[in-house]
């Protein structure tokens, strides 16, 4: 067995396995697509498991392709040598360590792997941030490429990307030096946007007016589900008014930056490692298709319509199951004699070979339960009687006469076309006031 599977942080549930290898699949038979490796399947599939947008996730992956491409980023994949590890690690911590100590000196507070939570914590210190020193392309190399290594190791197994990242942003001392729109907006759409991964919680401490200013400027490009994770103005038990960085550059910022830079090239190593060397599970079989959502994906959406039918004959379906058909108290003998009759010859009529559309209502390949062929034949009386009002809306009828407006008549046509709207004055000409006060009862 692969020693994955026995990794209690690389378990996966079933439906995110399913998703999974519809990724997977379709990924590798796609023309312009790389092939990834397994983990990074699962990654997207537990990131998107909730809407499971297969068209989206494929373009996502394409842009994070040409992103890794924009900047000669190295990648690894199942079957990668040991040395191809080695030169991703490398080449991570060169950009970790060019942003950490030279491009942002002070701006990554510290990450930190919480075992017992199974995610990981990232603590920024926004005050320590200059866009200014992020002009050229190569500045945006290494800020991207720090980016890109951080969010890799914040995702390095199944546990860590199912329970999410964990964020905090202290703000006391920011300005407006700290922020920069253009900047935000490359930031943002060139990555952030892309990249497959759930955030847990982000709280912004010792929050001032250009914070918020900045939040409310970059949310417009964010999903509507990582903007319910921030948290303005939050505050942390134990820091008493002091900035957060306070708890961790100790005995000195330096020794600080040396334990981070030493701890991300550890978790870097390890992500990498699963990406090169985790297989997925075995495929599942696939779901039974006994409720009314599979049986709407495998038979396409119906129309209104037809879902009341569909619903009449889910009602008939459970009087069949009845052995005595029930009859109202205060019918005549003979009444009562009449319709069981005719509720026996229902249950035992057959439909005629030739009534292939009725017969689409019986299996349920034209929605809803099966039912009996009786009940089939009126379907298909029904919507034989639909096609005939479809054919109604394209006849040209005479211009609507003017006449006093009524509140319960749309007749412009622009809102309904020129027979509906025939048929709906002359019934309010007809009913009068009747038609406002019963409306309710419609």
């Amino acid at each position: 067995m692969d020693r994955h599977q026995e990794d209690p942080s690389m378990v996966l549930e079933e439906n995110e396995l399913r998703w999974a290898y519809d990724i997977k699949e379709a990924i590798d038979d796609s023309t312009h697509l790389a092939p990834v490796s397994d983990l990074e399947c699962v990654q997207w599939a537990i990131a998107t498991v909730d809407q499971q947008n297969l068209d989206e996730v494929l373009d996502k992956v394409h842009k994070l392709q040409c992103f890794r491409e924009q900047y000669s980023f190295e990648n690894v994949r199942a079957g990668s040598s040991p040395n191809a590890i080695d030169r991703c690690v490398k080449e991570g911590v060169e950009l970790l360590s060019g942003y950490v100590r030279d491009q942002q000196p002070g701006h990554l507070v510290t990450i930190d792997h919480m075992a017992s939570q199974g995610h990981y914590l990232i603590v920024w210190d926004r005050a320590k941030f200059s866009p200014s020193k992020v002009r050229s392309e190569a500045d945006w190399r290494i800020y991207q490429g720090c980016t890109y290594n951080i969010f890799m190791i914040l995702n390095s197994n199944v546990r860590a990307i199912r329970e999410g990242i964990a964020v905090i942003l202290e703000c006391e001392g920011m300005g407006y030096l700290n922020y920069d729109n253009q900047f935000e907006e490359r930031r943002v759409t060139e990555l952030f946007n892309y990249y497959p991964f759930k955030t847990q919680e982000f709280f912004f401490l010792h929050t001032p007016t250009v914070a918020i200013f900045l939040w409310k400027a970059v949310n417009r490009f964010l999903t509507d589900k990582f903007k319910k994770s921030v948290k303005l103005d939050a505050t942390v038990d134990g820091l008493d008014g002091k900035r957060i960085d306070s708890l961790f550059n100790m005995p000195t910022f330096e020794d600080a930056q040396d334990r981070l830079l030493i701890r991300l090239e550890e978790y870097l190593r390890e992500r990498l490692e699963h990406q090169v060397h985790y297989k997925m599970p075995p495929k599942p079989p696939p779901v039974a298709e006994d409720d009314e959502a599979a049986e709407v994906a495998a038979n396409g959406p119906i129309d209104d319509f037809a879902a009341a039918m569909a619903s009449e004959f889910d009602d008939l379906e459970e009087e069949e199951e009845d052995e005595e058909l029930a009859l109202p108290e205060d019918l005549s003998v003979p009444m009562q004699e009449t319709m069981v009759q005719d509720y026996e010859e229902e249950k035992k009529y057959e439909l005629p070979a030739q009534a292939t559309g009725a017969k689409d209502f019986v299996d349920g390949t034209a929605g809803g339960a099966p039912i009996n062929d009786f009940a089939a034949a009126m379907a298909a009386e029904f919507e034989d009687e639909l096609a005939d009002c479809e054919e109604d809306d394209e006849l040209e009828e005479e211009p609507i006469p003017k006449g006093p407006p009524n509140d319960g008549v749309a007749a412009d046509a622009g809102q309904q076309d020129e027979f509906a709207a025939a048929m709906a004055a002359e019934f309010a000409a007809e009913f009068g006031e009747e038609f406002d006060e019963d409306d309710d009862d419609l």
